[in-house]
């Protein structure tokens, strides 16, 4: 069953194990693709496909500057600054993230 999806050949990462399976070591955006598998005898051939999609976690855009507002009615930083505002005044800390997919950011 040779492999045909290159990333994963390029990289000499994957195995093709005596039962017929594949095995994607350590898998990266670039293996990411249709695999086919295709058994073939005297009497023809029969072939299926499955699609692998590679995810990733989400990852916090943040920052460690600090930041004061003594003047302000609003003040707004991104989340891991150090923050200093007058009593009273409204605070606004945004998360940014960016990743693969659909993700849900909560405090």
């Amino acid at each position: 069953m040779p492999l045909t999806h290159q990333s994963a050949v390029r990289r000499r990462q994957y195995i093709i194990k005596a039962d017929n399976s594949l095995r994607l070591i350590n898998p990266e955006f670039g293996d990411a693709g249709t695999y086919t598998c295709v058994a073939t005898n005297i009497h023809g051939n029969d072939s299926r496909s499955t699609t692998l999609s590679i995810a990733q976690k989400p990852h916090i855009l943040s920052t460690t500057e600090a930041y004061e507002d003594f003047s302000a009615d609003l003040v707004e930083v991104t989340v891991g600054s150090s923050i200093r505002c007058r009593l009273g005044s409204t605070v606004k800390i945004s998360c940014p993230t960016e990743g693969e997919g659909s993700f849900r950011t909560q405090f």
